[in-house]
């Protein structure tokens, strides 16, 4: 690895490199920051999955927005063709007010 490769990675790594440092003291300061990140306990995160419940909101505004003259099938593939349009693309937490409208997904 030549000098300029390692001022790269320790700039990368936030290190402030002193003009007169060695190869081998960069590489160590970099190895040393390494080290550090590496024991720092990550932040306990809760996430929030509000997909499907957006997705059932949405499926159910289309769903209400159709005639209920219309056939289940081509229903069904209204909602379908709405949510594909708003990129959702997993349908089996979908829910309708329909019975057995899976079958039509």
């Amino acid at each position: 690895m030549n000098k300029e490769d390692l001022l790269k990675m320790a700039a990368e790594a936030g290190i402030k490199v002193d003009g007169r440092w060695s190869d081998e003291k960069i590489m160590e300061a970099i190895q040393a920051e390494g080290e550090k990140l590496a024991s720092l306990e990550p932040p306990e995160i809760t996430l929030v999955d509000t997909t499907v419940d957006d997705m059932n909101a949405y499926a159910l505004r289309i769903w209400e927005g159709q005639s209920p003259d219309l056939d289940l099938v081509d229903r069904v593939g209204r909602v379908k063709a709405g949510l594909e349009g708003q990129g959702y693309t997993d349908f089996t937490k979908l829910d309708l007010p329909a019975a057995d409208y899976e079958r039509y997904l």
